[in-house]
């Protein structure tokens, strides 16, 4: 059986992103600790990440598209419908899946994820298109790990590790 856990960058307001799905922020510190904690993985996306990813598999990772949108077969990249059908392809697979967005994806998946991995970004400049659901994770995970703030160019951030309350004792 998978275990479920969701990686996100967002503010401290649980914004993820702009218009278009893009990132409003650009930290390279992030990026590199995304790619290696999803780096062999399969990660489950909506396709609007999926787009703003340039409608292709990162490298050194399969992507689960979550869309009702169609697209062309490619290599490293499954689609699916729903989460139950997702859920279903992937139960009897022993493996790690991230969770990468977007607010959607997010909002559908979370109940499945054991462990959030948040960068909290402390930037407020910009028009929110998608959110991250903080109020959920405020109340069904523990922060059982977090780094000091951190500074790259004009964004300060820091990382947090999230365990389901139950299973903190697991």
């Amino acid at each position: 059986m998978p275990t479920y856990f969701a990686i996100v960058a967002a503010t401290v307001l649980g914004a993820i992103s702009e218009e278009g799905g893009q990132l409003p922020w650009d930290i390279r510190q992030d990026l590199e600790h995304f790619r290696k904690a999803t780096f062999g993985k399969i990660c489950v996306c909506g396709a609007n990440t999926y787009e703003s990813l340039g409608a292709r598999p990162l490298a050194g990772r399969r992507f689960a598209v979550l869309t009702s949108r169609k697209y062309p077969e490619l290599e490293g990249v499954e689609f699916f419908s729903s989460v139950e059908e997702l859920l279903e392809a992937y139960k009897d697979l022993d493996e790690e899946i991230a969770v990468i967005g977007g607010g959607q994806v997010y909002e559908s998946m979370l109940q499945y994820c054991d462990v959030v991995q948040l960068t909290t970004v402390y930037f407020l400049d910009f028009e929110p298109e998608a959110w991250f659901p903080l109020r959920e994770m405020l109340t069904e995970f523990t922060v059982v790990d977090q780094s000091m703030k951190k500074q790259e160019g004009p964004y300060e951030f820091k990382y947090s590790t999230w365990v389901r309350n139950s299973k903190l004792n697991d």
